[in-house]
């Protein structure tokens, strides 16, 4: 801590800075409960206790997105990344594990878009719910209202669990 620094601001910034520190985590906290569809209200006390300390840890990470559409390069700058020690998490990864068999993401959107998208090892076919979703735009969004929170929270908890590994920057890679 730079005391030096502390006693020139006056009672009334630090109060500020504070405040907002607050703000900022209990922001984390709200948008994490969101992203796993539970209200805050009803977790315990260690599941809150739990989010504000991922929140702090995330406070000290440099969060990068990494973004373009497909064949723009991301992935080869994202390789050059990683071979320098940078951590990256790669959203469509991230999509793929959410969308695992037996995950609560695989079983909304076989509900939702029947189980002709199954293929023979028990996953999803994503050549065939490619051609469902891209044919419609209502399709394609209602895949995304269920996914895309369950890739937030997974991507969050790898952010965290890098930084608590020591990176102090972590690369989002995600296609646009």
């Amino acid at each position: 801590c730079n005391l030096s620094r502390w006693r020139r601001l006056n009672p009334e910034d630090l109060h500020q800075k504070a405040i907002a520190r607050f703000e900022t985590r209990f922001r984390h906290v709200e948008e994490t409960f969101a992203l796993l569809g539970k209200d805050m209200r009803q977790c315990t006390l260690k599941e809150l206790d739990d989010a504000w300390e991922d929140a702090k840890i995330l406070e000290r990470t440099i969060l990068v997105g990494l973004t373009g559409s497909i064949a723009s390069g991301k992935s080869s700058v994202a390789e050059m990344l990683r071979k320098n020690g940078i951590a990256v998490v790669d959203a469509d990864q991230v999509s793929r594990l959410i969308l695992a068999p037996g995950t609560p993401a695989f079983q909304q959107v076989v509900s939702e878009f029947g189980k002709d998208i199954i293929n023979a090892e028990g996953g999803i076919d994503r050549k065939k719910l490619g051609s469902i979703v891209f044919a419609s735009d209502e399709k394609r969004a209602r895949l995304e209202s269920i996914t895309h929170p369950f890739i937030g929270a997974q991507s969050k908890r790898l952010f965290v669990e890098l930084a608590k590994k020591g990176h102090k920057t972590v690369i989002y890679e995600a296609t646009l």
